[in-house]
């Protein structure tokens, strides 16, 4: 989601079968973060994968001059689309093999367990509060079975959590290409359900917007927004993406408190910045105003002529990276050295360095901080997109009609709109986003003293969601005011 045109080559082995996914993928998120991104002061959040997927899966439909502009737009390489798609669904398996396969009765019984796991240890320290000299070895052993019953559960099982559903929406009236239905539902697994668009559109929203709710945890429940649809549309292609990840060092609720984040105007508001003084699983680097790799010394002298830096000089910016359970994905946060540098240090990230800078994270202890912060957003990508170069999509009059024949037989159809909304929250546990995307279409993130670096994000800046074995990114946003969502 912002103008990473670094993205274009996050790592991903020519050989790997995610490779195409990946670099597509990350390109066009580049693009559009740069269509997004024009308003500096706002908050950004959007998931380029669940986008992406669903423009792919309507390149799937597309001819001509209309299929050659989705496909520049959506970076994607010449040859068979079907090479794209079997990408695409080999990097959803890795992913979704990552997470883990826990049946929902093992789901279940995982909810079950920390709710009695929060309760006993209330009970316990309750207990020991009120007599400290008193027996709880009862308590405290139910705790601990209970704790150790739900560790071999969770370590069995899924180290996060990672959805993405796919589905496809026709009015009764048409007939779709079979090999249309055929490739997605092979590819994207993308069940085809029949609505009544020309005479119960409303009912056909609520209907779609129930199977977007149910795929994201009811946090998008109103994808489609009233009015969205008519009785001209005949047919949707959405994408539903649920994702939700535990730190692998959570941090301490009674360590988060009240502090200030200061926006770029200079303007502060209050926040609650969580924070870990001795965070020795992250990855950290600094960088100079310029990009280049600042050598952050593990140690500093204590003699006065022996004093270096340990920061960049002014305009500078450091970058971490923390990770989730099952050490495949990771939130990293580009934050510039003062409240003002955002802008500049998106202009920076254009220069292809970004892979080069990821290159250099390592991991070292550092006093880190980071608010707890809720975002939500929603686009109608039609005007972004058209400013890509995907016009004809929409194209509707004249000698430039689109032309998506691949999609449904007898019927001239053109995409009317692109409808996103994602959603994340941040807190001491870890993070859960949402995503969903729909295009529909009508008929026509003195002994030498050890240096621990502080990385306190109490001013605006980048982050982004990323598997960092294939690079792809799945979400990523901006933060210009946490409490601006609330």
């Amino acid at each position: 989601m912002f103008a990473f045109a670094a993205l274009l080559a996050l790592a991903a082995l020519p050989q790997d079968p995610t490779h195409l996914a990946a670099t597509a993928t990350n390109a066009f998120a580049v693009d559009l973060y740069q269509q997004l991104a024009e308003k500096p002061d706002g908050n950004l959040f959007l998931s380029p994968w669940s986008i992406a997927t669903v423009l792919t899966m309507a390149t799937e439909g597309a001819r001509g001059e209309t299929a050659a502009e989705m496909r520049r737009v959506l970076h994607l390489p010449e040859g068979p689309l079907a090479d794209v798609h079997a990408s695409i669904a080999s990097l959803r398996e890795q992913l979704a093999t990552a997470a883990g396969t826990a049946t929902a009765e093992t789901r279940k019984r995982i909810a079950d367990l920390r709710i009695q796991l929060a309760a006993r240890t209330a009970e316990y320290e309750a207990a020991h509060a009120k007599d400290p000299t008193g027996d709880t070895g009862d308590a405290a052993a139910a705790v601990d079975a209970i704790a150790d019953e739900l560790r071999a559960l969770l370590a069995a099982t899924s180290c996060y959590e990672l959805q993405s559903a796919q589905s496809l929406w026709f009015d009764h009236s048409v007939q779709p290409v079979p090999a249309f239905t055929k490739a997605l539902e092979h590819f994207y697994v993308a069940g085809m359900q029949r609505v009544d668009f020309c005479g119960a559109s409303e009912a056909a929203r609520l209907r779609v917007n129930a199977w977007v709710a149910d795929r994201t945890a009811q946090k998008i429940p109103e994808l489609i927004q009233p009015g969205r649809l008519s009785a001209g549309t005949r047919f949707l292609i959405v994408n539903a993406t649920h994702f939700r990840g535990e730190w692998v060092s959570p941090f301490v609720e009674g360590e988060t408190s009240p502090s200030e984040f200061t926006k770029a105007n200079g303007t502060k508001v209050a926040i609650q910045l969580m924070h870990d003084a001795n965070l020795n699983k992250a990855r950290f680097a600094a960088f100079t105003s310029t990009g280049e790799f600042f050598a952050t010394p593990r140690f500093q002298s204590m003699r006065p002529r022996k004093v270096t830096p340990i920061a960049p000089a002014a305009g500078g910016f450091q970058i971490a990276a923390l990770p989730y359970r099952g050490d495949r994905l990771e939130f990293v946060v580009l934050l510039p050295d003062a409240p003002d540098g955002l802008t500049r240090l998106e202009q920076l990230v254009k220069t292809e360095r970004l892979p080069q800078w990821l290159a250099r994270l390592e991991r070292r202890a550092i006093d880190f901080a980071l608010p707890r912060f809720e975002l939500q957003c929603r686009f109608q990508l039609k005007e972004s997109l058209q400013a890509l170069g995907m016009r004809r999509a929409f194209q509707v009059t004249g000698g430039q009609c689109a032309q998506f024949d691949g999609i449904a037989i007898a019927e001239t159809l053109r995409a009317e709109s692109v409808t996103h909304m994602a959603c994340i929250e941040v807190n001491e546990k870890g993070t859960e986003a949402v995503a969903a995307t729909t295009i529909g279409g009508t008929a026509i993130g003195l002994a030498p003293e050890p240096v621990k670096p502080v990385f306190r994000a109490d001013r605006p800046f980048l982050f982004l969601i990323r598997d960092h074995k294939s690079g792809v990114v799945l979400f990523l946003g901006r933060v210009v005011d946490p409490e601006m969502e609330k």
